[in-house]
């Protein structure tokens, strides 16, 4: 609680230092595009949206959506948008989380904030969830329930019962949520176990009797791009091929509180849900025009130009062979995941391992086809969550097939044809080829600190050091940049990240580790370029 006061202050302190307004760099959306991308409706429903904005924290009758509490946990906030952070949207009576939430973030710099569409977000998702619970738990108190309650207009006995009846509910969705997916390994700002949340998700929606562990926190990945690469997820477990990013989103929302019916008892009927269909599909045609961020020279220190060139060679021989030259602009760019086993690589195994041996009590599904419309492989007792997931998805998708083929869609790609790298293959287990990782193209890279797939190193600069030499220990949760060793100020910050810890791990990707300091300096300068 000392931690979280401090927070508040800071940021009260702060608000008077950096403009309302923030700087926004030329990404390819105009601000009406950007508006509509902060608060799509996807089909989220977290909490009912008049409770949220009228429950109290729990140790204050200050409210908990309160601009200073919702900041204090990473959220951003845009001019004109009512009080609504960016992320948050509007579902029927419900209150969810879109897109924008964990894939927007806001750089500060000697007074200047800079608005990163699609970058990696810096909010404190698991602490605000544990957060909410609690708060609609503390609300169920008399005195805090009837402050709630005349805020909200539910005077009478009949409308109080009703409107107590509804917290409940959500007190105890989000009770459960939290228990299921509570961890020893606190994520802190900017990361999130997505997969373990999300396959924790397919497991209560099936009933079953298992859950698995969250325990292997990933950085937001980036999303420039991301509708023009082959495979996506850090370990490219999705094709974006024919339906595969329909798919990869339906996905998402299943696990950002969308809401999802498996009592269908007819196998070829798939299954209803809340998840927005025509909203998903427009999110990402808007994101193939999503161009990454260039280095704003009229903020930060302007570019070394006489290092570019040598920072090029040091770039096609330490980094091309890995990460693709592109033309950040060019609409029909095509980009090829590279992929590479976690034994080469070397960063932390965790996420890749806990994808791959997720498994659990099928519940609902036992008996059901395993894909749709219908197949001759069906669910036993148990079967892997991975799989669990994919039928829940084309059960979704079947469910709407007006819009898939408006959309011009059509079949989805296999899980691991095409994938291009070195990783493990067994004819017998797909899954096993998703033991790696993914590398991508470097352009906007300079926006996305903190660095590896669970952001356990601060800074470019600390990445071209050996594994021994990077920050053992670093503070997160700060939009303070760093232009010299590009990323945030590490020295500052709520959150204190142990890199000893398992799934925090900043061992491996040892390339361009054995540079000099003047070699280092001009492959910084020339990655800043991109």
């Amino acid at each position: 609680m000392l931690l979280r006061c401090l927070v508040l202050s800071l940021i009260l302190f702060c608000g008077s230092v950096f403009p309302e307004s923030p700087k926004y760099l030329d990404q390819g959306w105009s601000l009406k595009e950007r508006a509509w991308f902060y608060s799509a409706d996807q089909g989220s429903r977290l909490a009912p949206y008049d409770i949220f904005f009228s429950i109290e924290q729990p140790d204050s009758e200050a409210l908990f959506a309160s601009r200073a509490n919702l900041l204090s946990f990473g959220f951003l906030f845009q001019p004109g948008n009512d009080g609504v952070p960016i992320g948050f949207a509007r579902n029927g009576r419900e209150l969810g989380l879109t897109c924008a939430a964990c894939h927007t973030s806001n750089i500060e710099y000697k007074g200047t904030t800079i608005r990163v569409d699609g970058g990696a977000g810096q909010s404190d998702m698991a602490g605000f969830l544990e957060a909410l619970g609690a708060a609609l738990q503390a609300n169920l108190e008399e005195r805090k329930f009837n402050r709630m309650a005349k805020r909200l207009g539910a005077n009478d006995a009949k409308s109080k019962e009703a409107l107590r009846e509804r917290l409940k509910r959500s007190a105890s969705e989000r009770q459960t949520y939290n228990t299921v997916n509570r961890s020893d390994l606190v994520y802190g700002f900017g990361r999130l176990d997505a997969f373990g949340r999300i396959y924790n998700r397919v497991l209560q929606f099936a009933k079953s009797s298992d859950t698995v562990a969250a325990n292997a926190p990933v950085s937001y990945p980036y999303l420039w791009d991301a509708p023009h690469h082959d495979y996506v997820q850090w370990v490219g477990s999705t094709s974006n091929a024919g339906l595969g990013s329909l798919a990869r989103n339906v996905g998402q929302v299943v696990g950002v509180f969308g809401h999802v019916e498996l009592q269908s008892k007819v196998p070829q009927a798939g299954y209803n849900s809340s998840a927005q269909i025509g909203e998903l599909l427009a999110i990402e045609n808007q994101l193939k025009r999503l161009t990454s961020p260039l280095w704003p020279e009229d903020v930060f220190p302007p570019i070394d130009r006489s290092r570019i060139a040598s920072g090029r060679k040091l770039f096609e021989s330490n980094c091309l062979s890995c990460h693709q030259d592109i033309e950040r602009k060019n609409p029909t760019r095509k980009i090829y995941a590279q992929m590479y086993g976690i034994d080469l690589v070397g960063t932390d195994p965790k996420t890749a391992v806990n994808i791959v041996e997720a498994k659990g009590s099928t519940g609902l599904l036992k008996g059901k086809p395993v894909h749709f419309p219908v197949s001759i492989e069906r669910f036993g007792e148990t079967a892997s969550v991975n799989y669990m997931l994919r039928h829940l998805v084309e059960g979704i998708l079947i469910q709407n097939p007006a819009r898939l083929i408006q959309s011009g869609v059509t079949n989805a790609g296999g899980l691991s044809a095409g994938r291009q790298g070195k990783f493990p293959v067994d004819p017998k287990d797909p899954l096993v080829a998703l033991l790696a990782y993914k590398s991508r193209p470097l352009n906007g890279i300079w926006a996305t600190a903190p660095y590896l797939h669970n952001g356990s190193v601060p800074t470019l600069d600390d990445l071209l050091l050996p594994a021994s030499k990077r920050p053992k220990s670093f503070k997160t949760g700060s939009k303070a940049f760093d232009p010299v060793k590009v990323g945030f100020v590490s020295e500052e910050g709520p959150f204190t990240l142990d890199t000893s810890l398992p799934g925090n791990k900043n061992t491996g990707h040892e390339y361009g580790t054995n540079l000099s300091d003047g070699e280092r300096a001009s492959l910084l300068e020339y990655l800043k370029s991109l």
